[in-house]
């Protein structure tokens, strides 16, 4: 599934757009050969377009929208981090970062954001140039009180991401692959294309097996779709139709 998804968005992006609303509610599965489409592209907008309002629920928003709000670059890089929210939620049954018993506020949604990631240090802050200087704040004030060890902090921020989706449910190929799409810096994100050339999809024939739930599932959408045979859709018709020609001359033999 997963292959697919991402198979999409990348056709997507070549074409220059942004789905920006790729959500478990706009991912279509058909009951006939496992094939996903992408639809609900009622917010997507050309890489061209600027200033567009973004109209999904909070805790569907990267952290640079959090960050910059209407002022973000709203790049294919949006869609990457759906994407690996959508991959966390098929894998878990729950929304990766939707926050719970409290107030749905930006400020507790960019809370979820750091308690899952792990804080982003001082390079990636600059780097995003946040707007939003009180969210800024908390990033700093967050770093402080992370506990020291020795003369170093520790930085294992995919620790927690880990923890909610752990070995059992997901291998480790297939957690780069998560790992990747939800990294809270854009600019080191995984586009569509990158996380396709990732080892859990390139290695998936070759000597390394991956009994995870994920894999398994990623490879039985992955068989050919069994189509009948034109010779025996013709068999039917023509005993279709000798079957009407029947009950017509019986009907008229009353």
């Amino acid at each position: 599934m997963m292959r697919q998804i991402l198979s999409g968005a990348k056709a997507m992006h070549e074409l220059g757009i942004v789905h920006r609303g790729i959500n478990s509610k706009n991912v279509l599965v058909a009951a006939i050969g496992y094939i996903v489409k992408i639809g609900g592209f009622g917010q997507a907008t050309c890489t061209s377009e600027t200033d567009v309002p973004f109209l999904n629920e909070v805790w569907e928003e990267a952290p640079e929208l959090l960050l910059q709000g209407r002022g973000a670059n709203e790049s294919e890089l949006l869609d990457s981090w759906s994407i690996g929210c959508l991959m966390a939620e098929l894998l878990t049954g729950s929304a990766l970062f939707v926050v719970k018993n409290r107030e749905n506020t930006k400020e507790a949604q960019f809370h979820r954001l750091l308690d899952v990631l792990g804080v982003p240090g001082k390079k990636t802050m600059q780097e995003m140039k946040p707007r939003n200087l009180e969210l800024a704040n908390e990033v700093r004030e967050w770093r402080a009180r992370r506990p020291r060890v020795g003369k170093k902090k520790p930085h294992n921020n995919n620790y927690r991401l880990r923890k909610l989706v752990p070995p059992e449910v997901l291998s480790d190929d297939g957690f780069e692959v998560l790992q990747g799409l939800v990294t809270f810096n854009p600019k080191k994100r995984l586009t569509a294309a990158d996380a396709l050339q990732l080892p859990w999809f390139s290695d998936n024939n070759g000597d390394k097996t991956d009994n995870s739930p994920a894999a398994e599932a990623s490879q039985q959408v992955s068989r050919p779709v069994s189509r009948p045979c034109p010779f025996t859709c013709w068999l039917l018709l023509i005993g279709l139709l000798l079957l009407c020609l029947v009950v017509f001359v019986c009907i008229g033999s009353r």
